[in-house]
């Protein structure tokens, strides 16, 4: 029974002590905010689904969908890189 008084107690005391002393940020984290006012996204989307056959390391075959929706999203976003 001492040992979960004194775990609770221990628990409460670390408690307080972060609570009296908050972490403040580096000083670099304004430099990266600069550097980084965005959030980050992927350059170009990868095609959906499978890249290589394990079997064989072949490459698949896109159908005429697939192969337009990743030609579409690589358009897209060259013309977000260029913006």
């Amino acid at each position: 029974m001492r040992s979960v008084f004194y775990c609770c107690l221990l628990l409460a005391i670390v408690s307080v002590s972060a609570i009296a002393h908050p972490v403040s940020p580096p000083p670099s984290a304004a430099s990266l905010l600069l550097l980084h006012p965005g959030p980050w996204r992927m350059p170009v989307a990868p095609p959906a689904g499978v890249r290589f056959d394990p079997e064989t390391g072949e490459k698949p075959v896109l159908d005429a969908a697939a192969r337009g929706t990743y030609e579409r999203a690589a358009t897209d976003a060259r013309a977000r890189a260029e913006a």
